[in-house]
């Protein structure tokens, strides 16, 4: 076997007939690469030149072939006896790996938002943790966070953002506001409260546990989702280039993700009775007022 190096960014591939270098051209003129009966008659219909090497001399030897469009490509072709790899040969093997990466990466988006939630969420929670000074990362929490965010909000995001963009598929400022205002009614809450139900039940607290924290801590979540979100979505679709708007949304997403982890930290016996003072202190001022306004009608009656 011919081991190869490509330059110009083409796949080629080198094939032998009788134990010689035949031709070098692009892997995607080989209908059926097996045939050698094949190679001949292709080689004569796409009129490519055939050069054969002198003998004895396989290592870091340059084939010059023409393909369809008669443009001259060099090919350094590498034998099997080379005594040992050399660094441009490690370099191009490292940049086919990663030019495969890319294809896999971009073939399966879901794939691609599990692996990337399960890194985003997890560094989320490491640094609340670390503005909320503690000063041993809890990594039970960590891996609680990467676990939910790969396996349950990327598959759920993915068929929540594919649905949107089918019923909206325009990308301007008048269907951002729309999608964000629609997510804030439909998904949104149903994220929260998955967050929230299925976190607890993680941490082994318990079904009882898990509703009570979904009761204590949505509301006061949601209420800041519904504040935050429309505006960032206003933001990236009225102000920004469509280039950059992935990213922003990214960094978006890794904001919020933090004031998640911000909320679930949050004690949940502590955050009900702040709850309930707020509740007693709102309602005092509601009647304070209607004591005012009373007041104030009976001092206008002659």
């Amino acid at each position: 076997m011919w081991v190869y190096r490509r330059r110009c960014c083409l796949d080629v591939m080198a094939l032998r007939l009788d134990n010689k270098p035949l031709l070098v051209f692009q892997t995607r003129f080989l209908p059926h690469a097996s045939s050698k009966w094949c190679h001949l008659v292709l080689a004569k219909k796409l009129q490519i030149e055939r050069k054969f090497p002198p003998k004895r001399q396989f290592s870091r030897l340059v084939v010059e072939h023409y393909w369809l469009d008669l443009r001259l490509v060099r090919t350094t072709v590498y034998s099997r006896f080379d005594p040992r790899p050399t660094m441009s040969f490690l370099a191009t093997k490292a940049t086919n790996a990663w030019r495969h990466w890319v294809v896999l990466w971009k073939r399966y988006p879901l794939c691609r938002g599990m692996v990337t939630y399960s890194i985003v969420w997890p560094v989320s929670s490491i640094c609340q943790q670390r503005i909320a000074g503690k000063k041993e990362i809890d990594w039970k929490q960590v891996a609680r966070f990467s676990f939910y965010g790969g396996c349950y909000v990327a598959p759920t995001l993915f068929f929540w953002v594919r649905l949107s963009s089918n019923m909206w598929p325009a990308m301007n400022l008048k269907n951002g506001i729309r999608k964000a205002l629609v997510e804030q009614v439909s998904y949104g809450p149903f994220a929260m409260t998955s967050f929230f139900f299925l976190m607890t039940l993680l941490e082994g607290r318990g079904v009882e546990a898990a509703k009570q924290e979904v009761s204590t801590k949505f509301w006061s979540t949601y209420k800041v989702g519904v504040c935050f979100w429309p505006i960032m979505q206003t933001i990236n679709f009225g102000f920004l280039p469509e280039k950059n708007r992935v990213p922003f949304v990214g960094a978006c997403s890794f904001v919020w993700t933090i004031f998640l982890s911000y909320m679930k930290s949050l004690d949940a016996a502590r955050l009900e009775k702040r709850n309930e003072r707020l509740k007693a202190k709102k309602e005092l001022e509601a009647l304070e007022a209607a004591g005012a306004a009373a007041a104030a009608a009976d001092n206008l009656t002659p």
